[in-house]
């Protein structure tokens, strides 16, 4: 048996139109994509698009359609549409607007597929049809491929595009919204670097430029992220006083509001003051309750779980982690779940069930050894030694304690390096900084030789049009007085005349 299948019979009529219909069919589908190009889920465009005249419209109701669902956040089927609209384009052009398709499916791959790889290639597919440095996609794109290289790890391309950011944010005015939306974005990447320094020096840029423009509510969400910033840095004092001013700013926006009250109630926690705590969780609560924020709603109850471990309400507490932790497990938030079960170990010590606590922390270090957390992962490493020695496994104990010593070891030198990665950063700041303190002083300079320059122009063509109004009154004087006098002579000549011509005896 033949595998395949061969038609041998020659097509009759019915046949051949058969088979045109069938191609046309499958073109159809190739065009326009009815089965979805990244093999999701088939493809559906709305009636509207079939509606379209011509490839023209269509084109066009596709960028306004994709549009509309990524400010919506309905990202499934952007990828599969922009595709077809590439396939337009192809088809009857104008290629100019590649870019912004090949910008919407790499948006796609960000936030929807998670695919960093696939979203920086075809952003960077869309950067060349965006040239002009200061135009908003050209700016978005250059953003975008930063984040998703910090989302990768990717240090050193990350700091290629957080110079070209940074380049393009220097060369916005100060109060631009742009600038102060991207002087945020790079002090979150400079965050998650572990570059804190720097981070608050763009920080501050967007404080200073939301003060300027009274963004209030870019304000509150700056002075948030300051004090976010403070709480990594373990600066609990300087977080309080930060995230309490972005408090203020923030009554009209519930969610962000929300989850600084209950950072608010995290820092008066880590600073033994928890009466003060309990306020603010209590108010945070209340919010999130309104908008149904489960996340934290938990992270607050955490939160009271350690003050009461620190009061030793231990039934309490052990109430609130059992919750909080099956939480976190079933929404796949292994930092939180890896904070929980520190927090139940903790628990679990002060309770001397130390076997348990040995059996969280050991599931513990195997959730951060995979998150790849270190300064988590040494904290368990630390509780680990000090359980196992407790419990009498001595060896255990000395084990864990040197993979302790060796992992906090890595820790100083990841800090070492970024001590000297944020010196540079700092260093070409600086000089970045007196480049253009110099450049300033040197137009300033130019300007004013200019303005001089402008003003004695200014004084020789007064001088001159003085001097030809003084030549101009003399000239008419001159010629008013030859009047004058020729006047008087012709006069004169007259009366001769008639004497010349009168009777002399009646003139005697």
């Amino acid at each position: 048996m033949q595998k395949g299948f061969i038609y041998t019979r020659k097509p009759g009529t019915f046949q051949k139109v058969l088979l045109i219909a069938l191609l046309l069919i499958n073109c159809s589908r190739a065009v326009f994509g009815q089965q979805h190009p990244d093999g999701l889920q088939p493809l559906s465009l709305p009636p509207a698009f079939y509606a379209a005249k011509n490839d023209d419209e269509k084109i066009s109701f596709l960028k306004k359609t994709i549009n509309d669902s990524i400010n919506e956040n309905n990202l499934q089927q952007v990828s599969a549409w922009s595709r077809v609209g590439l396939n337009l384009i192809e088809r009857s052009g104008p290629d100019s607007l590649k870019g912004y398709f090949f910008l919407y499916i790499g948006k796609f791959h960000y936030y929807h597929s998670i695919n960093y790889d696939s979203a920086i290639y075809f952003y960077k597919k869309a950067l060349p049809y965006f040239p002009d440095p200061l135009n908003y996609n050209h700016i978005l794109l250059i953003k975008e491929i930063m984040e998703n290289f910090s989302e990768k790890g990717n240090k050193d391309s990350t700091l290629h595009y957080l110079g070209l950011v940074a380049t393009i944010m220097d060369a916005l005015p100060d109060t631009a919204k742009k600038k102060i939306s991207l002087a945020q974005n790079i002090a979150t990447v400079y965050t998650d670097m572990g570059l804190f320094k720097t981070a608050i020096r763009y920080y501050t840029y967007a404080i200073n430029g939301c003060m300027k423009n009274k963004n209030y509510r870019g304000l509150g969400l700056a002075l948030a992220n300051l004090a976010w910033l403070y709480d990594e840095m373990e600066d609990y004092d300087n977080a309080l006083h930060y995230a309490k001013e972005a408090l203020s700013y923030l009554g009209d926006v519930k969610g962000p509001w929300a989850q600084t009250a209950s950072n608010v109630g995290n820092y008066y926690y880590h600073l033994t003051r928890f009466d003060s705590a309990e306020v603010y969780l209590q108010r945070s609560d209340e919010v999130a309750r309104q908008l149904d924020d489960s996340n934290t709603l938990n992270l607050n109850e955490n939160v009271r779980a350690g003050i009461d471990i620190k009061e030793k309400r231990f039934a309490a507490a052990g109430k609130k982690l059992s919750a909080t932790v099956s939480f976190f497990e079933t929404h796949d938030d292994p930092v939180n779940v890896i904070k929980t079960l520190l927090l139940l170990s903790n628990l679990d010590t002060a309770q001397h069930n130390y076997k348990s606590a040995e059996e969280k922390l050991i599931k513990t270090l195997e959730i951060s050894s995979k998150n790849g957390s270190l300064p988590l992962q040494i904290i368990a490493l630390q509780n680990l030694a000090d359980v196992e020695y407790l419990l009498g496994n001595y060896q255990s104990a000395l084990t864990y304690h040197r993979k302790y010593t060796d992992a906090r070891d890595s820790l100083s030198k990841q800090k070492t390096k970024t001590d000297l990665a944020e010196f540079e950063i700092s260093y070409k700041t600086q000089q970045k900084e007196q480049q253009i303190v110099l450049l300033k002083k040197d137009n300033d300079i130019q300007t004013l030789e200019l303005r001089n320059i402008r003003n004695s122009i200014y004084f020789y063509i007064a001088l001159f049009l003085l001097c030809m109004g003084m030549l101009a009154i003399i000239f008419y004087q001159r010629n008013w007085r030859n009047k004058i006098q020729t006047q008087k002579l012709k006069a004169k000549l007259q009366t001769q005349v008639l004497r010349s011509q009168m009777n002399p005896h009646f003139i005697f």
